[in-house]
Order: structure tokens, then sequence, then C-alpha cells
């Protein structure tokens, strides 16, 4: 990880990463729909690992061994992805059990069945497709962490792309997955608790399959591999 962030304090990238996470958790109570905030700390994750994936050339001239550089960077990618999604995952658990219309302001949560609540006048009444049980929240958890994974994978791939073309094909790769993932998610003809976590993980995978091109093409241009 140190090689990753050098020059730069290792502890950097972590302090930022547990502040978007604490932001993005808590900001939701404020204002805005919970996926905006998830969102939004995928793009903090993203650009600042984009950052400093920018800073490889300079440490391949000065003999940096890519494998081991790359090593940190996904570690630090990962970890920062694990971090937010620790945060993020309880408040939107907590938000959807508060009160189940919250389902329709975060498209990153699992529901499964109808939940009861009650109306301004008191009277229970069901909401459609809003309910939550353990495996709904194990799947939530999941793809909250791989979106942020992914998002974080994105930003690396970006700033270690060497070309502009290379950077539009990984932006490209995500901005289509992620539509296909939207339309696929939230298609309700065939709504069922699968549905959105496999359309999550479709798209996560046409991404990171486009990263993973960027990186095998950086191993090899690399000086020290």
């Amino acid at each position: 990880m140190k090689l990753f962030t050098s020059p730069v304090h290792p502890a950097l990238p972590w302090a930022i990463f547990l502040l978007a996470a604490i932001v993005a958790a808590v900001g939701r109570e404020w204002t805005f729909d919970g996926q905006s905030w998830t969102v939004g700390a995928g793009l903090v994750l993203a650009t600042t690992m984009a950052y400093f994936a920018s800073r490889w050339p300079a440490l391949d001239q000065l003999g940096a061994k890519f494998s081991a550089w790359l090593a940190g960077a996904l570690s630090t990618g990962v970890g920062g992805a694990a971090i937010m999604a620790l945060f993020i995952t309880p408040m939107t658990i907590w938000n959807s059990l508060r009160n189940p219309w919250y389902n329709r302001f975060d498209a990153l949560l699992v529901t499964s069945g109808d939940a009861p609540f009650f109306d301004t006048n008191g009277e229970p009444y069901l909401v459609p497709n809003a309910g939550q049980n353990p495996t709904t929240m194990a799947l939530t958890a999941l793809i909250i962490f791989l979106f942020l994974a992914t998002a974080a994978l994105v930003g690396l791939a970006i700033g270690l792309a060497t070309t502009v073309t290379t950077k539009v094909i990984i932006v490209g790769a995500a901005i289509v997955a992620g539509f296909a993932t939207v339309v696929w998610s939230s298609a309700p003809s065939f709504y069922n608790m699968w549905q959105k976590p496999v359309a999550i993980a479709i798209g996560c995978g046409v991404s990171l399959l486009a990263c993973a091109w960027v990186f095998t093409r950086q191993r090899k241009q690399a000086s020290y591999s």
C-alpha cells in the first residue's frame, strides 16, 4: 500500500474514505435520496484511486515493480470499498425498515415481499415489494460493496490509462454497464429478489473486464513487471 500512495502519507486515502463513508451514511438523513449518497461515495473512491494511479509513470521511472504497485492499489481500493460499505449498508437497511417507501429512493437496496406500514390516519396497509429479511439484507450488503469496489477499480484504471482512447473505453464501458443495469434491475415485469443483484453483478462484471484489460496492458508496458 505504501508504494501505491508514495510519496504521500499512506493514511491519507484511508482518511478520505472514512470521511466519505460517514458523510454518505449520515447525509441521506438530511437531504437527497439514498442512492445519490452511495453513488457520491463511489465517485469519491474512484477519484481518489485515479489520482494515486496517475502517479504510476513516475514510480515506473524510479524502478518500482508493477505487480507490487498493483497489489497495493487493489488492497487500497477494495479496503476503501469495505470501509464505505460498513457505514452505508446499515443506514440503507435501517431506513428501509423504518419506512418501506425508502426502497423507491435507493437502487442498491434489495427487497422481497410486502412490508406493513401505516397511513397518515394510522391505518395499516402493505407497501408492495418493500419487505426485508436476512437474505435481502445480505444481498444489499453484497451489491453495495460490489458497486463500491468496482468504482474503485474503474478509478484505478482511468488513472492508470496512458491514452485518451483507453480512458474513453473505460468510462464508456462503465456508463453502458450502468445504464443497462438500471434498466434491467428496475423493470417491474419480472421483479424478484434476485433480479437486482444479478443485474448489478453483470454490470460490474463488464466494467471489471475493461479494468482488467487496462491492467494487463500496463503490466506489459511497465519497466519492471
